[in-house]
């Protein structure tokens, strides 16, 4: 019986939005000046969910590629091995970053954007003096 209810109340929503919206005309000229004006809505960056093992030296980052290649687990490397205690903790994990941020070392913007989704990269030197891999989980 229930179901029977739901189905009629969807009937109904159904047809009375056919009857408020049917002679409702939106020209084409006005969703172009919509656009324009609303364009910042719409262009949105490439945003990379990534994760980082931040390291002392280039050697030591290599040790951990190592690590990586002979199938050790991402965020337990970096709960391990990483110096940055506030992603360590999170097993890497520094959320989502794009290019525009103005908070995130420029080296990390450079590398990221060549990433693709579960790839991780090759040791780079950080402005700081210290090294880092990066992992992208998810890119949008």
């Amino acid at each position: 019986m229930k179901n029977n209810k739901f189905v009629k109340k969807i009937g109904s929503q159904l047809i009375l939005e056919k009857v408020l919206t049917k002679d409702i005309v939106i020209e084409e000229s006005e969703i172009k000046d919509y656009y324009e004006e609303n364009k910042s809505l719409y262009d949105t960056p490439t945003t990379y969910r990534t994760s980082i093992i931040i390291v002392k030296s280039e050697e030591e980052a290599k040790q951990v590629q190592n690590e990586l290649n002979n199938g050790s687990d991402f965020s337990i490397l970096a709960r391990e091995r990483s110096i940055d205690t506030g992603s360590s903790s999170l097993g890497g994990n520094i959320g989502y970053i794009s290019q525009d941020q103005t908070n995130v070392d420029p080296e990390i913007q450079k590398v990221v954007q060549y990433l693709k989704s579960g790839e991780i990269s090759e040791p780079f030197q950080l402005s700081d003096g210290n090294f880092a891999l990066l992992y992208v989980t998810g890119v949008i």
